[in-house]
């Protein structure tokens, strides 16, 4: 059974007000999901909008998040070299994890250099998609990192949606 999510509306004077505001969010969402498992996946957005977010868990959130147990994935990748200046990857390797020091095993970006998007999207969708993992067979390797507690994957969920800005705020 799904529970129902209410949604809160925050409204914030500027981005860097809004960039604390969803890093203070994220931070209690990551710290609640501690208490519950051994493993926790973080969506990375792209653009230009999660930038400051991005610096300032790398910066006031350092020492106050276990970040070895949090999997990074893309949620969006414009279809260009990873260390591409377009790349959504590089930027949030820039401002949040390369200063936090996040090992390339706990980094699950977007493919680029697949044939097309497609194919890219196919690729990917096999590195997010995790099987249901049954406690009573062995699993494999690539199961057992992503066990949790019984023999369903459970996650918590904060969402946080960013309203663009066309411009940077000063």
């Amino acid at each position: 059974m799904v529970s129902a999510v209410t949604p809160h509306l925050h409204l914030f004077p500027n981005a860097r007000s809004l960039a604390r505001g969803a890093a203070k969010r994220i931070a209690e969402a990551i710290q609640k999901g501690e208490r519950k498992k051994d493993r926790i996946s973080l969506v990375l957005s792209g653009g230009n909008t999660p930038r400051e977010l991005y610096l300032c868990l790398a910066s006031g959130y350092r020492d106050r998040i276990s970040w070895g147990r949090i999997h990074f994935f893309g949620g969006d990748e414009r279809f260009v070299p990873l260390d591409h200046p377009q790349s959504n990857c590089r930027m949030a390797r820039e401002c949040l994890l390369d200063p936090l020091g996040i090992p390339a095993d706990q980094v699950h970006p977007m493919p680029t250099t697949a044939q097309n998007p497609k194919a890219a999207a196919r690729s990917y969708k096999r590195v997010v998609l995790v099987p249901r993992v049954d406690s009573r067979a062995s699993p494999t390797a690539s199961q057992r990192n992503w066990r949790t507690i019984g023999t369903r994957l459970r996650f918590t969920s904060c969402t946080i949606t960013f309203a663009g800005f066309t411009r940077p705020c000063a």
